[in-house]
């Protein structure tokens, strides 16, 4: 009888420390957070229209896209954008109108056909030296061309 005790107590006591090591790895593992921030999450766009009337940017140091310096087009606006916020830069706005062979104004049915080029513009607070290294230059210029009529607008 005085084994079975033994035996019994052993049992309870090596359970008891399987339990407080199983809590134990929870308490750490669960209190232990990834201390690499993440990048912020891209917004849903609102389509606008640039062409019918007057747009009024917002003032700040505005960067467009080099489309001559790469590809002729964009693909994926979202990867474009990542590739910002991955960067930490401080985006405020952006704007994206792809690029096409037809132009169709709202509410209409019928398509113009002309070359309609990409514009991907950018709107900061403060001039970035690191948008430069992504493919994007410094314009005065700011406007997104003829048959702005659909424009994807980001606001950070």
């Amino acid at each position: 009888m005085k084994f079975y005790n033994l035996a019994l107590q052993n049992l309870i006591t090596m359970k008891n420390k399987i339990i407080w090591v199983f809590v134990m790895i929870l308490l750490v593992g669960g209190g232990c957070k990834a201390t690499k921030k993440t990048t912020a999450s891209i917004p849903e766009p609102k389509m606008e229209d640039h062409a019918s009337q007057a747009y009024a940017f917002k003032s700040g140091v505005f960067y467009t896209y080099d489309f001559n310096d790469g590809p002729g087009y964009i693909a994926d606006d979202k990867a474009i954008i990542n590739k910002l916020l991955a960067a930490k830069i401080p985006v405020k706005d952006i704007w994206f109108k792809a690029g096409s062979s037809s132009c169709v104004p709202p509410g209409s049915d019928m398509a113009m056909t002309v070359i309609v080029e990409p514009v991907f513009l950018v709107r900061l607070e403060n001039s970035s030296a690191e948008i430069t290294g992504l493919g994007f230059k410094k314009t005065d210029e700011i406007g997104l061309g003829d048959c702005a009529y659909y424009v994807r607008r980001y606001a950070f």
